[in-house]
C-alpha cells in the first residue's frame, strides 16, 4: 500500500509540474510513455500547452516518422529547448505531410503553435537542435522530408520573432519530389515576415557543422533566409559555417539580413534543368551592413542550362544590397551541357565588394558558349569594388572567357583592382579582360586600356589538384615571388587558419614561405654570394640581416652581421635573405 501511495504522489508532482509549465529532459520516441513522448509531435505539443518553466531537453531515442507538420510556438521565459540524441546512435525524423501548410512550409516550424494558421506565430526564442549527443560533435540526429511529401515541406523552418536559435552538428535532408522552376523550396529555411505592415523578424541564427542535402527538387535550395511581404526590419546576428552542402539550385540563399557571415562551407550544387540561374551563395534583396563571405570551398558547380540568357551557374552572387567583403575562398568545378549556351561566373558582382585573396580556377567546359553573362572568373557590375591579391586562372578557349570582365565600362573610374595574378591557358579565345566593350587579350593589354592591376602578374600556377578542386599551391608556385603581394589588414590569415607573412601569397592559401627573388642573380650590386666546399659565404658592403631557409621554409640560421658571413650547408637547395630580399642557392 506504501508504494502504490508513494507512486500515486510521484506521478501527481509530475502532473502538476507539466502543468504549471516543463522542466528538465524527456525522451522522445516511439516506445516512450508518459511523462516521456512518444512523437516530436507529442512533446511539442505539450510544451506550446503548458509552457516552460525552466531548461528543456528532448532527448530522441529511435527513429521517428511524423504524418502531418510540426510547430513550436511558445515563450521560453529565458529559458532554453534543446533537441538531440539520447545517446551517440544514428536518429531520424522523417517528415510525409503530402500537402503544404496553410502557415510557413515546412516540416518542424520553430515560431508557430499551428502550422496551419500564421496567426499564432509566437516569438520561440532559445532553441537549439544539437545532433550529437552530449559532449560530441558527430551527426547522429537527422531532419528528413521524405521523396511523398509536398515540395514545401522541408525538414526545419524558424517563423516570425523567434531569436538565438542554433542548429547544429545534424544531417537535413530535404528530399520531397521534383516542382516546377518557379517554386523555390529550401531544406533549412529562415522566415523574414511582413503582415499588415507589421515585423517578424528572427535574428541570431546559426547553422553549423550539418551535411545539408536539397537535390530533388527542381528549385531546391539547401538553405534560405527568405521573406514574407517587404519586411522594414532585417535578420541580424546570423552565421552560417562549416556545413557541407549538397544543393540541386542554390546552397545558401538570404535576403533581408544585416552584416550576415558565411564561412568555412563546403558547397556542390547540381542543376539538371534548363532555365534556371544557379548559385552557390548568393544574396537577393533587402541586405544591409557587410555581407562577409570567407573560407568557403565552392568545388562543384554543374548547371544543365542551354538557354543562354541570364541562366546558368554562378560561385557567389554579391548582390541584394549592403556591401561585400569576399576573401579566402576557393572556386572550380564547374559542368555545363556540350550543346547550347550558358552562364558561367565565378564571383558576379552587383554591388560594392572588396574581392581579396580568393582562388578561382575556371576549367574548360563542354558548352559552345557563354550566356548573357561572359563566361569570366570575375564580373563586375558595380563601380565600386577594390579587387586585390586574387589568384583566376581561365582555361577555356574554344569561346571567348575572360579572367575579369568588367561590365560598367562606363563608370570604373572608383574600380581598384591590382596585385592580381590572372592567367590564361588558350591563345584563341581566352581573354584575360574585358574593358571599355573591348577583350584585353594580355595583361598588359588590360593595363593600359583600365589602367589598373600595375603590379599584377600573369603566370601559371601549381595546385595540388585542381581537378578535385584542391586549389593549395605546390610545386614550383611555392616560393613563387609571382605569387608574392602585400598581406591586407582584412585578411591576416589563408583559408586553413594560417598566418600570412607580410609578403603573402596571393589566392586563399599560404604556402611555404620566403619567397625567393627571380629577377636577379644576386640580391644586390654590393653583395656577393659565394659556394664554397663546405657551403656558403657572403661578402657584405654594410650591416646586413641574413636569413638561412631550407626548401621547406624552415629557417635554420638568422644573423646581423657585416664584412663575411659563412655557413656550413649540406647539398640541397636554399633561400639565402639578405635585408628580406631573397635568392634561390643551391648547394
Amino acid at each position: 500500500m506504501k508504494k502504490i501511495t508513494l507512486l500515486l504522489a510521484v506521478l501527481t508532482v509530475s502532473f502538476f509540474a507539466m502543468a504549471e509549465g516543463m522542466s528538465g529532459t524527456y525522451k522522445v520516441g516511439v516506445t516512450e510513455v508518459s511523462p516521456n513522448f512518444s512523437s516530436l509531435s507529442a512533446a511539442a505539443t505539450a510544451l506550446n500547452t503548458n509552457g516552460v518553466a525552466g531548461h528543456v531537453v528532448f532527448e530522441i531515442t529511435s527513429d521517428i516518422t511524423e504524418a502531418a507538420n510540426i510547430g513550436l510556438g511558445v515563450n521560453t521565459n529565458g529559458f532554453s529547448i534543446t533537441i538531440r540524441p539520447d545517446q551517440d546512435v544514428d536518429r531520424t525524423i522523417t517528415f510525409t505531410q503530402a500537402t503544404d501548410n496553410n502557415g510557413p512550409s515546412g516540416g518542424f516550424v520553430i515560431g508557430i503553435t499551428n502550422v496551419a494558421d500564421w496567426t499564432t506565430l509566437l516569438t520561440t526564442d532559445n532553441v537549439t537542435i544539437d545532433g550529437s549527443s552530449v559532449g560530441g560533435t558527430a551527426r547522429r540526429l537527422t531532419f528528413k522530408s521524405a521523396a511523398a511529401a509536398h515540395y514545401y515541406t522541408g525538414p526545419i523552418c524558424v517563423a516570425g520573432n523567434s531569436n538565438t536559435i542554433t542548429i547544429k552538428n545534424i544531417v537535413a535532408k530535404h528530399e520531397a519530389a521534383a516542382s516546377a522552376a518557379a517554386n523555390n523550396s529550401y531544406c533549412i529555411g529562415i522566415r523574414n515576415r511582413n503582415s499588415s505592415s507589421v515585423n517578424y523578424t528572427p535574428d541570431a541564427i546559426i547553422i553549423e557543422n550539418c551535411e545539408i542535402y536539397s537535390n530533388n527538387s527542381t528549385a531546391s535550395n539547401a538553405i534560405g533566409f527568405i521573406n514574407s511581404g517587404t519586411p522594414t526590419t532585417t535578420s541580424t546576428g546570423c552565421i552560417v559555417r562549416n556545413n557541407t552542402i549538397s544543393a540541386r539550385h542554390r546552397g545558401i540563399f538570404y535576403s533581408y539580413v544585416t552584416s550576415f557571415e558565411v564561412y568555412g562551407n563546403t558547397i556542390e550544387l547540381n542543376q539538371t534543368v534548363s532555365g534556371l540561374a544557379s548559385s552557390g551563395i548568393a544574396g537577393n534583396a533587402g541586405n544591409t551592413g557587410t555581407m562577409k563571405i570567407y573560407n568557403n570551398k565552392l568545388l562543384k558547380f554543374k548547371t544543365a542550362n542551354t538557354a543562354g540568357g541570364g541562366y546558368g551557374i554562378r560561385g557567389i552572387q554579391a548582390s541584394g544590397g549592403g556591401t561585400y567583403l569576399i576573401y579566402n575562398n576557393f572556386i572550380t568545378g564547374f559542368e555545363t551541357p556540350a550543346i547550347g549556351t550558358t552562364e558561367v561566373v565565378g564571383i558576379r558582382v552587383g554591388v560594392g565588394s572588396n574581392v581579396y585573396n580568393n582562388t578561382i580556377v575556371m576549367n574548360d567546359v563542354t558548352t559552345t558558349g557563354a550566356g548573357t553573362t561572359p563566361f569570366a572568373g570575375i564580373v563586375t557590375y558595380s563601380a565600386s569594388c577594390i579587387f586585390k591579391n586574387n589568384i583566376i586562372i581561365n582555361k577555356e578557349d574554344n569561346f571567348a572567357s575572360y579572367c575579369i570582365y568588367d561590365a560598367a565600362s562606363n563608370a570604373t573610374t572608383s574600380i581598384v583592382s591590382d596585385y592580381n595574378v590572372f592567367y590564361k591557358t588558350g591563345s584563341t579565345n581566352a581573354k584575360i579582360g574585358y574593358y571599355a566593350t573591348v577583350a584585353q587579350e594580355t595583361l598588359a593589354n588590360w593595363q593600359t586600356a583600365s589602367e589598373k592591376d600595375a603590379n599584377s602578374k600573369s603566370v601559371d600556377v601549381s595546385f595540388v589538384d585542381a581537378a578535385t578542386g584542391d586549389l593549395r599551391i605546390t610545386g614550383d608556385s611555392e616560393h613563387d615571388d609571382h605569387l608574392a603581394v602585400p598581406r591586407l589588414d582584412e585578411v591576416l590569415t589563408d583559408m586553413f587558419g594560417t598566418s600570412r607573412a607580410a609578403y603573402t601569397y596571393a589566392g586563399a592559401h599560404e604556402a611555404a614561405q620566403p619567397f625567393y627573388w627571380t629577377g636577379t642573380e644576386t640580391p644586390s650590386a654590393t653583395t656577393r654570394i659565394i659556394r664554397t666546399v663546405s657551403g656558403i659565404e657572403v661578402i657584405l658592403e654594410n650591416e646586413s640581416t641574413i636569413e638561412v631557409y631550407n626548401m621547406n621554409g624552415m629557417m635554420i640560421d638568422k644573423v646581423t652581421t657585416s664584412g663575411t658571413y659563412t655557413r656550413d650547408l649540406n647539398n640541397g637547395v636554399y633561400i639565402i635573405r639578405i635585408n628580406g630580399q631573397s635568392t634561390k642557392f643551391i648547394k
